[in-house]
């Protein structure tokens, strides 16, 4: 059998560079069993090292971009640009961690950056390069392969099934496996597949009804012991990375003592509670992320659209807003109170359940968050001003025209509609036909409150893993065949 070649860009998947290093080892170990061929590169140098101790070959990136003189790097910035038909400002606002240093070596980097993956990718005859990041490694990876034949750029991200993933050739909010299955008039699924998709939709409107539960006790900040030694340790860590952006610990540990400060200081009498019965739902969402930052790279701030929102409101109408529970205390209390002294905006407690807001509203609006999903399959009108992987006519009205903004929340204060329950029921079958059971990320403390990676690096859920790339994969080329 022909041997498969693939380029991936490894890295902490979202836990320590060591374990992404010792997850790396067992994912080439699971790919060579199906004749992948892996190529490794790495932008974080915890796991360069790490890989190198383990005998693994590891392309490390920051090295590659030191043999690389660029002389002006506007100029080449720009004929980049018109080579590869894209936006450098999209890519680096994409980057929060690039956005924060100095600008003109953040556009240095970038054009280093191209020169090296296009060097990598010409020179070897990859099937696949496959990215689990939307940093400006996986954006510019995107734009290079954008348009070939060969290789064929893969996304790896979450899917809305517990501990599942899937692919796509998208990092803009698109799940193209998902489109591919949700485009065909019948989707067959085996016994199990359908039984989840029938728990997971009795299962929201359960929770929706009964559930107490938050995940406030699993995002809140807190000081513990172990939390002490991990910062220590990953300080330690910082030393070494210089060459990137991306461990920045000092802005992590500030960030995380200021969502500490923050989450104490407004325990009392600054949120209000939900009492309206006429009220339109927009959770705020986190923004430094994937979904703000890069799906939503044209909105400029939450603060400005809930203003554009409270503006377009009908008069008998409130809105209710929250902090996302994996940003409790991320947001300024500058912006916090900005949002109280607008008249018809509520800013509720973050402990308030989401699927019960969700029922109690008019309707839900998002920039592009899970909560859209979740309203869709509650039976709720969503008003999308970003892209997302639901984003379909027949399931949410997209906001194109924000003029047009107070005529479509009056038309749907005034005659609500249930979300078509068939069509909902038809994209989770799509979602589940182009997503793979298994853990495939970590967790780290500068996120959760609960850190256990031994069950992802585990032999049986590594074999998950590898089977579901492979078997994602061979769709991606088989949507990409069709399509040409």
């Amino acid at each position: 059998m022909e041997n498969i070649k693939i380029l991936f860009h490894t890295g902490p998947f979202d836990g320590t560079g060591k374990e992404g290093a010792h997850l790396t080892k067992k994912m080439r170990d699971k790919l060579q069993e199906y004749n992948y061929d892996p190529t490794f590169f790495t932008d974080n140098k915890e796991c360069a090292l790490e890989l190198k101790r383990l005998n693994i070959e590891i392309i490390y990136i920051p090295d590659e971009m030191k043999k690389i003189k660029v002389k002006n790097v506007f100029l080449e910035l720009s004929q980049l640009e018109q080579k590869y038909q894209f936006n450098a400002q999209k890519i680096l606002f994409g980057d929060t961690d690039y956005s924060s240093i100095d600008y003109k070596k953040s556009m240095e980097d970038m054009v280093k950056y191209f020169y090296v993956l296009d060097t990598i990718i010409s020179k070897d005859n990859f099937d696949f390069v496959y990215s689990c990041g939307n940093k400006m490694m996986g954006l510019v990876s995107e734009v290079i392969v954008k348009g070939k034949d060969k290789p064929i750029y893969v996304g790896i991200t979450a899917a809305i099934f517990s501990n599942c993933f899937t692919l796509s050739n998208d990092n803009y909010g698109r799940f193209n496996l998902m489109d591919y299955y949700f485009n065909q008039e019948k989707i067959e699924l085996n016994d199990k597949e359908e039984k989840d998709v029938k728990k997971v939709i009795a299962n929201f409107k359960s929770e929706a009804i009964t559930s107490t539960l938050s995940l406030e006790e699993l995002y809140k900040p807190t000081l513990s012991i172990n939390k002490v030694k991990y910062f220590f340790d990953r300080l330690k860590i910082s030393f070494i990375e210089k060459d990137t952006p991306y461990l920045n610990v000092s802005r992590g540990l500030k960030k995380y003592l200021l969502r500490l400060i923050r989450t104490n200081l407004l325990r009392f009498g600054f949120y209000e509670k939900c009492k309206n019965k006429h009220f339109f739902y927009f959770p705020l969402q986190t923004f430094d992320d994937t979904t703000g930052r890069v799906w939503c790279n044209h909105i400029e701030s939450r603060l400005s659209m809930i203003k554009l929102v409270a503006r377009a409101l009908p008069a008998n109408c409130l809105l209710y807003t929250k902090e996302h529970p994996a940003e409790i205390g991320s947001t300024s209390l500058k912006i916090l109170r900005e949002i109280k002294k607008i008249p018809n905006v509520r800013l509720l407690h973050y402990a308030e359940s989401n699927k019960k807001l969700i029922l109690k509203s008019k309707g839900v609006i998002t920039l592009a968050g899970t909560t859209g999903m979740e309203s869709i399959f509650l039976g709720k009108p969503v008003i999308l001003f970003g892209r997302s992987y639901y984003d379909f006519p027949s399931l949410v009205t997209k906001v194109n025209d924000y003029e047009k903004l107070d005529e479509t929340l009056r038309e749907i204060y005034n005659y609500p509609k249930k979300t078509n329950e068939k069509k909902a029921i038809h994209l989770l079958r799509a979602l589940r036909k182009s997503s793979h059971e298994c853990l495939f990320a970590m967790k780290q403390y500068f996120y959760s409150n609960e850190i256990d990676n031994s069950k992802v690096l585990s032999d049986e859920n590594m074999s998950e893993y590898a089977k579901g790339i492979v078997k994602l994969s061979k769709l991606m080329k088989t949507v990409k065949s069709e399509k040409t």
